[in-house]
C-alpha cells in the first residue's frame, strides 16, 4: 500500500502483545500444535485501519505404524523380535521405535529386538513409531510358550544302613521339548522337608551323601528342572 512516511503496521500473533513497529515477514519458531490466528493492521498518528486477519493449524504428520513379524508359539523363553518400517517421517523428524511387552514399555529399541527369561503362557507384543513430538499407536502380535517338565525321576530304594555316607542312586527322564535339564537333590530329618540338611541344584547318579548321623532317620527327594525352569514333581 501506499504510505506517507507517517504511517507504521501492527502486527499480532495469537495472544501476543502488538508489535507497533512490525515488518513483513514476521518469523515464529516452536510453535505449538493448535490453531493460530495472526493479525496485521497499519496506523498513523490520527487513526488505524481494520485489522487484516488470518488463521492456520499447525500440524504434525507421524510416521507409518511399524509391520510386524509374526512371533508364532514356542517353548523357548529367549525371543528375537523383528518388525519393518521404511524409518522415514512426512515431516522429516528423526523416527525411533516403542517396544511392548504385556504393557510394560521399553522406549528407543531397534530391530531385532531380544528378550530373555519371559514366562510361560500367552504374551502380547507390539511396536509403535514415535516422532520428535508424538506416537503412533501400537502395532501388535500375540504367541504363547508352552514348556512341558520331563516326568518325575525314579528314585532307587535306600536301604537302612549303618554308614555315615550313601550313595543314592535314581533314573531321571528326558525333557519332552528336548531343553537341557538338571537334577535338584535334598535330604531331610523330617518327611516334609521343614529342615533341609543337605541339597544339591545339579546332582549326578549315583551321588555320595556323607556325614550322616548314626541312629537318624533321612527321606531324600529329587525333581528334574529344564533349563526353562520347568520342573517335576
Amino acid at each position: 500500500t501506499f504510505k506517507t512516511g507517517l504511517e507504521y503496521d501492527e502486527f499480532q500473533f495469537n495472544s501476543e502483545s502488538s508489535n507497533t513497529s512490525a515488518n513483513s515477514p514476521q518469523v515464529r519458531t516452536n510453535v505449538a500444535y493448535q490453531t493460530h490466528t495472526w493479525k496485521v493492521r497499519t496506523c498513523n498518528t490520527l487513526c488505524c485501519s481494520d485489522y487484516a486477519t488470518d488463521s492456520f493449524v499447525t500440524v504434525n504428520n507421524v510416521p507409518a505404524q511399524p509391520t510386524l513379524v509374526d512371533e508364532g508359539n514356542t517353548n523357548q523363553n529367549t525371543i528375537t523380535f523383528n518388525w519393518t518400517h521404511s524409518g522415514t517421517d512426512p515431516d522429516g523428524d528423526t523416527v525411533t521405535f516403542d517396544f511392548q511387552l504385556d504393557g510394560v514399555t521399553t522406549s528407543n529399541v531397534t530391530s531385532p529386538y531380544t528378550i530373555s527369561g519371559i514366562s510361560s503362557g500367552s504374551h502380547t507384543w507390539g511396536v509403535r513409531s514415535c516422532d520428535t513430538i508424538s506416537c503412533t499407536s501400537f502395532s501388535q502380535d500375540s504367541f504363547s510358550i508352552t514348556n512341558s517338565a520331563a516326568a518325575t525321576p525314579t528314585l532307587t530304594n535306600q536301604p537302612h544302613t549303618s554308614s555315615t555316607s550313601v550313595d543314592l542312586e535314581w533314573t531321571n527322564y528326558s525333557d519332552p521339548e528336548s531343553d537341557p535339564t538338571r537334577n535338584e537333590f535334598q535330604l531331610s530329618t523330617d518327611s516334609n522337608f521343614s529342615t533341609i540338611v543337605a541339597n544339591d541344584s545339579n546332582a549326578d547318579s549315583p551321588l555320595m551323601v556323607g556325614g550322616l548321623s548314626t541312629f537318624t532317620l533321612y527321606f531324600w527327594r529329587m525333581r528334574t528342572c529344564d533349563s526353562q525352569n520347568a520342573c517335576s514333581g
